[in-house]
């Protein structure tokens, strides 16, 4: 199961669990046959992050991605969630929240 922790803007607001409209080409599925690599969406379209800035939250990179957590001011904010309330998936040993907190993305078992 992917996750990364993503720097946004404080006030960024977008659904839990839902698909940033960022990382969705437009032309997709309109004018694009799925059967076949949309020239638009592989020549000329590039996705767009978040808007970044000093907050920190957890997204989800199973799907084209989507936040899994509100935005915190601080990483112990972050931490924390994931210490008491987890992604929505699992709770966190505090050890490993602060791991994923500081690395940015999950890591291998054992690693």
């Amino acid at each position: 199961m992917g996750r990364e922790v993503k720097r946004v803007a404080l006030d960024f607001d977008w659904p839990w669990g839902e698909i940033y409209a960022g990382f969705l080409c437009p032309h997709w599925p309109d004018a694009c046959d799925p059967d076949v690599e949309c020239k638009d969406c592989a020549t000329g379209w590039k996705p767009t992050e978040p808007p970044a800035g000093p907050g920190w939250q957890l997204w989800e990179t199973v799907t084209e991605g989507s936040p899994i957590t509100p935005v915190f001011a601080t990483q112990e904010g972050l931490v924390q969630h994931l210490v008491d309330h987890g992604d929505g998936i699992r709770k966190f040993p505090r050890d490993i929240a602060i791991r994923l907190a500081n690395l940015g993305r999950e890591f291998p078992a054992g690693s």
